[in-house]
């Protein structure tokens, strides 16, 4: 079948056929076919593993429009989450980030950090989300891109464990359950 075929339309053919296959590991990914607790990267302090990495130091505004940088919140454990209204699976998340705010806030300090772009994002859109679904953790704003380059936030959601030292604990890229989310945060507090 493919011995007549010209070597151009092999070619297309082929890349369509890649193309369709990234775009399905994708999907898989966005639809949470592949559970989250298989995204949770946790690092391990052994003699063996390599030290944490420290987290970078990033400015962020609060809900009154007040500078937050990360370093003032050293001595506490920090769970830093980066994500949108827009994004399906942050949206998924929030639940989960909504029970370990009023079960184990008082442990941990949560900057739920809103890619605040003015189009895509906006304030308005966020207010809304978080009337519609009678939310009350805190909300934290990234509105210039440079809290979310420094961590190299790729896609979102990212949830970062920082312990109380400064240094990252735990990652959980994608989409975070409520199992994954309460392992990275055994493992900060």
């Amino acid at each position: 079948m493919f011995k007549n075929m010209d070597k151009r339309v092999q070619a297309i053919l082929g890349i369509v056929v890649f193309a369709g296959l990234i775009g399905a590991a994708h999907i898989i990914v966005s639809l949470d076919l592949i559970p989250a607790e298989d995204l949770i990267i946790i690092h391990d302090e052994s003699e063996e593993a390599p030290p944490l990495p420290p987290a970078p130091d990033i400015m962020i505004l609060n809900e009154d429009g007040d500078e937050v940088y990360l370093s003032t919140l050293l001595g506490r454990p920090v769970v830093l989450n980066f994500w949108a209204t827009w994004c399906p699976s942050c949206g998924r998340e929030s639940p989960y980030f909504e029970k370990m705010y009023h079960e184990l806030g008082s442990e941990f300090e949560l900057l739920k950090v809103v890619l605040l772009d003015g189009r895509r994002e906006t304030q308005t859109t966020v207010d809304a989300f978080m009337t519609e679904n009678n939310y009350t953790f805190p909300l934290h704003f990234d509105k210039t891109g440079d809290a979310s380059r420094a961590y190299n936030v790729r896609f979102i959601p990212m949830t970062f464990f920082i312990n109380s030292e400064g240094y990252i604990a735990a990652t959980i890229q994608g989409p975070a359950s409520e199992t994954t989310l309460r392992s990275g945060i055994e493992a900060i507090i």
